[in-house]
C-alpha cells in the first residue's frame, strides 16, 4: 500500500510541476492535440477484429493460463494468490 501511496504522490508532483506543462519546440499544445484526436472512424480499416492469429500468443478456446504467487495484506500478513486466465470462443 505504501508503495502504491507513493507512485501517486510522484505522479502528481510530476503532472503538477511548471516543467511539465511547459511547451517544448515541436511539442504540440493541448488544444492542438484534441483538434488532431478528431479523426473520423473508419470501421472498414479494423475487419474481422474477434479473429485472433498472433502465432506467439495464440488464443484458442479452452486454453487456460494459471498465475500463482503470494500477496501481502496491509498488516504484513503473507496469503496465496491466483488468477485464472480461461479463453472462451465468445466474442462481443
Amino acid at each position: 500500500m505504501r508503495l502504491v501511496s507513493m507512485v501517486a504522490v510522484i505522479s502528481l508532483a510530476c503532472v503538477s510541476s511548471p516543467s511539465a506543462n511547459a511547451q517544448t519546440p515541436g511539442s504540440l499544445s493541448r488544444q492542438e492535440t484534441n483538434q488532431q484526436s478528431q479523426v473520423t472512424f473508419k470501421p472498414d480499416r479494423f475487419g474481422h477484429s474477434s479473429v485472433i492469429d498472433n502465432r506467439w500468443m495464440p488464443m484458442k478456446p479452452g486454453t487456460r493460463w494459471i498465475y500463482e504467487g503470494t500477496n501481502v495484506e496491509e498488516d504484513g500478513k503473507t496469503v496465496p494468490h491466483r488468477i485464472i486466465i480461461t479463453i472462451t470462443g465468445l466474442a462481443k
